[in-house]
């Protein structure tokens, strides 16, 4: 229940924030995207190149 109501108030939020533009929001992240030097992604339905197989013809 915990995890719901934080999901739901963070979306709120997040739609409060979003009508007045996400230009700001956007310029907001910028320092934070400047400093990253490492940026992961997960995907779930992509299978490693280890695992894949290359079928020639």
């Amino acid at each position: 229940m915990a995890t719901s109501r934080a999901v739901a108030s963070a979306y709120v939020e997040w739609k409060r924030q979003q009508r007045t533009g996400l230009r700001k929001l956007q310029e907001n992240r910028l320092p934070l995207y400047e400093r990253t030097a490492h940026m992961r992604a997960y995907c779930s339905q992509v299978i490693p190149g280890l695992f894949q197989t290359c079928s020639r013809s």
